[in-house]
């Protein structure tokens, strides 16, 4: 950019006497023109000051102007609510019928509408020194903007349940009755290492002890718990141990590896009962039995059965109800003596006994008697001294070669002849 001082030269270089007028109104504005957008600090005049403070003055304006972006709740005729974001130029209306207080509070030119996500969107182009109307009390802000520091209210549920137990010994069945409103979804603990999502649940507990129970409900981002304990008591145990059943002898029963049992009661099949852990019971005929004990204790009662098949035995002995003893003197105990006044011997299958032992008893209890072989009895004596007339008492003990293990007792009637 050329100089004032070469305007002036070039522009007088070829001239003798004064330039015209003209040229002199052209020079100035050319100089003029190419001095103000010549930039010299030092010669900072008012035409550089006006523009900056302008430039600076329009960012001021616009930046300011946008800050004011607080939501306004505006309410409807309907009663429902809308969120609007209010700027220089635009209002953005979210989630709120396209009616609003009298219709006309809103400026309608150039309205658009657009569906997102099931909601609607309405773009209004507005005048700048446009500011809603909330002459309405209905529509009045201060009613109904929304603090977004204020807490989200308590949601309304509940977590409750019942436990109804079937059994309360093991193994136990607990049935969960869920009592809870209005959630979501369930979280079952059963304390055993189980859960489950169900509302109601069932539960099997295969082993004594006390468990903690809780149920999780859940409602949104909230949840609750309630907690209960269930406790399942231990089931009363044992075996049965038995002797063989035949027909018209004595069968031993006895309760064998009792745990947890405080109450025994038998019951044989033909309505004879027993309380004893061990006892003795005859059948009269032979057939098919069911042989029960019945094992308690404080919480809970339990039945073991067992079949029984009663028989005639393959061998059997029996006994006498009385003795004829000789006056004349003892006999020698033997069967080989007379007849009217043999000894006090078993009749049967004697020779297919293997042990054999019979004790004899008077009333006071002393033992008078006693043999280990089945063909030597008793003469009504004792060390060759005669014995009082009367009841005695007899026990036999003996098993058959075929293992058949037998005991016998009753009384016994002594009778002195000639």
């Amino acid at each position: 950019m050329n100089s004032p001082e070469e305007l002036f030269k070039n522009a007088f270089e070829n001239f003798e006497s004064a330039p015209p007028e003209e040229l002199w109104e052209s020079i100035n504005r050319e100089v003029a023109f190419k001095s103000f957008f010549r930039f010299y600090p030092k010669r900072l005049n008012i035409y550089y000051t006006a523009a900056i403070l302008a430039v600076v003055s329009t960012a001021l304006y616009f930046g300011l102007s946008n800050r004011d972006n607080a939501p306004i709740t505006i309410s409807s005729v309907e009663q429902s609510s809308m969120e609007i974001i209010a700027s220089q130029r635009k209002v953005l209306i979210q989630d709120s019928p396209v009616m609003f207080n009298g219709g006309s509070n809103l400026p309608t030119e150039n309205n658009h509408f657009q569906i997102v996500d099931n909601n609607i969107y309405s773009e209004v182009v507005a005048d700048n020194d446009y500011q809603p109307d909330f002459s309405n009390k209905s529509a009045d802000p201060s009613q109904s903007v929304e603090d977004p520091s204020v807490a989200e209210p308590e949601v309304d549920f509940s977590a409750d349940f019942t436990a109804e137990i079937v059994n309360p010994c093991t193994p136990s069945t607990v049935r969960f009755v869920n009592l809870s409103k209005d959630v979501d979804y369930c979280i079952w603990n059963f304390g055993n290492g189980t859960t489950s999502y169900d509302y109601n649940a069932t539960v099997n507990y295969r082993a004594a002890g006390t468990y903690y129970v809780t149920l999780k409900t859940v409602k949104g981002t909230k949840s609750k718990v309630s907690a209960q304990t269930v406790t399942v008591n231990p089931t009363p145990s044992a075996t049965i141990s038995h002797t063989k059943a035949l027909i018209n002898m004595p069968m031993i029963v006895e309760a064998r590896n009792t745990e947890n049992v405080s109450h025994i009661k038998w019951l044989f099949g033909d309505e004879a009962t027993s309380v004893s852990s061990k006892a003795a019971h005859i059948y009269k005929n032979a057939g098919s039995y069911t042989l029960s004990l019945v094992i308690s204790n404080q919480y809970c009662t339990d039945t073991i059965n067992e079949a029984i098949e009663v028989s005639v035995p393959e061998y059997s002995l029996w006994f006498p109800n009385a003795l004829y003893a000789s006056t004349s003197g003892a006999t020698d105990g033997f069967g080989g003596g007379s007849p009217r006044f043999s000894p006090f011997l078993p009749q049967g299958d004697v020779n297919m006994i293997d042990r054999y032992n019979l004790r004899i008893f008077s009333k006071t209890g002393k033992e008078v008697f006693s043999s280990t072989d089945p063909a030597f009895g008793w003469n009504g004596y004792f060390h060759d001294r005669k014995l009082s007339s009367g009841v005695y008492v007899y026990k036999a003990v003996y098993t058959f070669v075929n293992g058949e293990y037998y005991t016998s007792e009753g009384n016994i009637t002594l009778i002195y002849g000639e």
